[in-house]
């Protein structure tokens, strides 16, 4: 938890709007057992307990609750979250807008949960998903965060569609998440841009990935990944970058004005049975490539 005296000057506004007649927030950790749409803001948690749930927060704030603990939640049980689904399938989260909290939507376990039209800011992470196939996360906003804006882990199939992300540590942290999809996202302002580990045949098509402070798209041990019709600009290290792996498929790109190399692939690692990567059809400049 973090960032109180600001939460404090919140909660007094909060108070002084309540007395002119604004509906008074409520605290703590709500659980919701059935779908729930939020008529107020909220200061603490929201945890989801059922499957096939939709939470709508329809644009209403939820805020870290400083006089008093939440559940707590994350792979180590020690952060606190705006919105938690744990074990839970079929669940959509949307038009929630999230501040202050270490991670402001986690979903753990379960499948084909939905996390759309929300933001996140001012946060340690914005969204974080562990452990949970098939979850997508559809035009959400995810700026100004300590960390990450998305984080996702062991989650195969995920989508992540028409999001924007900026000014995070990184943009897109995909570990060992095979055959996700990630496809046009506005990726701005980031350390790093969109970066993966172990995702074998990831989908990255058609985002936006401009002005980090290192790389933009960068793919690493990873098979059969494809990376097309993507625009890769003003990225200070390298626009493109594959590292081990192999099978790839990368065409149909723009990485251009990068600061290191435009395109670039090192080491795949000696590995025999690698066929390496095939590249076509980019356009870049020719000698910041490879």
């Amino acid at each position: 938890m973090f960032a109180k005296k600001t939460m404090a000057f919140v909660a007094a506004l909060a108070a002084l709007f309540g007395s002119v007649g604004v509906s008074a927030a409520t605290s703590g950790t709500k659980s919701i057992f059935g779908n729930y749409k939020m008529t107020q803001d909220h200061y603490g948690t929201i945890v989801i307990r059922r499957n096939n749930v939709t939470l709508d927060c329809d644009g209403h704030y939820i805020y870290d609750y400083v006089n008093g603990s939440t559940q707590s939640c994350g792979i180590y049980g020690t952060d606190t979250c705006g919105v938690i689904a744990e074990g839970k399938s079929n669940v959509t989260i949307k038009n929630c807008r999230i501040q202050y909290h270490d991670i402001g939507v986690y979903v753990e376990g379960g499948n084909n949960n939905k996390i759309r039209y929300n933001s996140a800011s001012q946060c340690f992470e914005g969204f974080h998903f562990y452990d949970t196939p098939q979850v997508e996360a559809f035009q959400n906003y995810s700026n100004n965060n300590i960390y990450n804006g998305f984080v996702v882990e062991d989650s195969a199939s995920c989508v992540l569609e028409r999001n924007i992300v900026y000014s995070n540590l990184d943009g897109f942290e995909i570990v060992n998440s095979p055959a996700c999809m990630v496809k046009t996202n506005l990726v701005l302002s980031n350390s790093y841009g969109i970066q993966t580990g172990g995702c074998h045949f990831i989908n990255i098509y058609k985002n936006g990935v401009n002005s980090s402070v290192i790389n933009g798209i960068s793919v690493s041990n990873t098979y059969f990944a494809t990376v097309s019709h993507n625009y890769s600009k003003s990225n200070d290290g390298n626009g493109i970058q594959f590292y081990r792996g192999c099978s790839g498929r990368i065409h149909h790109n723009t990485a251009t004005g990068n600061g290191r190399y435009d395109l670039y692939y090192y080491d795949n690692g000696n590995d025999p049975n690698c066929a390496g990567h095939n590249w076509y059809s980019n356009t870049y400049d020719t000698s910041r490539g490879f």
